[in-house]
């Protein structure tokens, strides 16, 4: 097996991290009355949402979920939080995934509680208690693509929170820069780990060399290790390609790092 963590930092990765910081309050426009509804429905614990505006940001989601280690019913609404951030206004198969948790409440939120209690200092073993197998979730419907989604916001917004979003653009994206087996999807508690500390990696590498020639702290207040970390976290959706579009002249070009999914 190769070591991943030894792939160099991709050479065009300080250009792609500049003004990353701003990603904290990106607005991604939900369908709250679709979650007070269905989660009513289904007398799922941890709801309702406690965002019931449309548009919802990564600072948002930390605002309402924060605790999530300690306690249950947090647990649970981070789980709802962090799907309603990743599938926007198209809540796709979060039907069944809240009939999943409700269906077994006593399993679902001790398996959600300790995954985000375990997501501060063991990515490997966080991820496994979501997905203990290749292509196997204790909670249906509930895939690695969101799972990570769920223990990247476990860490309520610190920048050092050692796990992170992985999906299929950001498996394609690692592909291009170097890891050339790294499946699109069915990632084992293994691959994630190596992925999170491959990241780590880069991040402490970027931050060293940025602190021979910049000050550490950006002018909104956040690390360059934080910027870094960030430009993994969030891939585009529709409603970001408009904005994106508005960004397009200033970005590197096609392949370029800052095209990696955020």
């Amino acid at each position: 097996m190769a070591n991943v963590t030894e792939i160099p930092v991709p050479h065009d990765a300080a250009a792609g991290i500049r003004d990353r910081t701003c990603l904290i309050h990106q607005k991604i426009t939900i369908e709250p009355s679709w979650w007070a509804a269905k989660l009513a429905q289904y007398n799922a614990p941890g709801g309702p949402l406690q965002h019931t505006d449309r548009h919802l940001t990564r600072a948002n989601v930390w605002t309402h979920t924060r605790g999530a280690a300690n306690d249950e019913l947090v647990a649970a609404r981070l789980l709802w939080h962090a799907l309603a951030w990743g599938t926007g206004t198209r809540p796709r198969h979060c039907r069944r995934r809240i009939r999943s948790v409700a269906a077994d409440p006593a399993a679902t939120l001790a398996t959600l509680q300790r995954a985000a209690a375990l997501a501060a200092t063991d990515p490997e073993a966080a991820y496994a208690q979501l997905h203990p197998h290749r292509h196997r979730s204790r909670i249906r419907g509930l895939g690695p693509a969101f799972g990570t989604k769920f223990l990247y916001f476990a860490g309520g917004g610190n920048p050092d929170h050692p796990c992170l979003i992985l999906d299929a653009r950001v498996a394609t994206a690692l592909r291009r820069r170097g890891w050339k087996t790294i499946p699109n999807g069915g990632w084992g508690p293994d691959t994630y780990a190596r992925y999170c500390n491959l990241a780590a990696n880069w991040a402490t590498e970027l931050t060293t060399t940025a602190q021979t020639t910049t000050p550490t702290r950006s002018s909104t207040g956040y690390s360059t290790r934080t910027e870094v970390r960030r430009s993994y976290h969030r891939p585009l959706d529709r409603s970001d390609r408009k904005r994106e579009h508005v960004r397009k002249s200033t970005r590197p070009p096609p392949g370029g790092f800052a095209d990696l999914p955020r």
